[in-house]
């Protein structure tokens, strides 16, 4: 547009600041940038424990990356004055470096979901070795020693029969 080497630094920050950013809040950003869901996958890492382990494009880091990004490569920055221009790119570079700020905490919320997953993992594999071990010794009976300890059962079980019953026929009068 011809008419770009005449906008003022002041009304392009007023710009920037106003209708461009108003694009990327909602409800424009949903209409005009992203139909992503803005609910993230939340998983189930224990019997008590859960963790959101991804993210959506949603995010504020991700929408002020694409405005920075839209600001910078399609406002058609070459037709603007020089003193425009420098307000368009000192936005620009604040909002990147801002967006890439975003960008690393929320890898750093993402690399703790996964610290938390992968130590889950440890928890549930050494359960399921223990769980594993319990079953092969429940199922690796000695069929012999099984034979051998319930036939050392029963007679002990027999002989404290044949005591009961001899102590239920002792009487003081047997030895009056």
């Amino acid at each position: 547009d011809p008419g770009a080497a005449t906008i003022t630094p002041a009304d392009m920050a007023d710009f920037l600041a106003n209708e461009f950013a108003d694009l990327f809040d909602d409800p424009a950003w949903g209409a005009t940038w992203s139909v992503a869901a803005s609910d993230n996958i939340v998983s189930r890492i224990g019997p008590s424990e859960r963790t959101e382990t991804g993210t959506n494009a949603n995010e504020q880091s991700l929408r002020t990356l694409v405005e920075a990004l839209a600001m910078i490569g399609g406002l058609g920055i070459g037709a603007l004055s020089e003193e425009t221009r420098l307000v368009v790119v000192e936005q620009g570079r604040q909002m990147l470096g801002q967006g890439v700020t975003d960008i690393a905490a929320l890898q750093g919320q993402l690399g703790f979901a996964q610290n938390a997953i992968e130590l889950a993992d440890e928890r549930m594999s050494i359960a399921r070795d223990l769980l594993a071990q319990t079953i092969g010794e429940a199922e690796n009976v000695d069929a012999a020693e099984a034979k051998v300890r319930v036939d050392l059962l029963t007679t002990q079980l027999e002989m404290s029969y044949a005591l009961t019953g001899q102590l239920a026929r002792l009487s003081i009068l047997n030895y009056a």
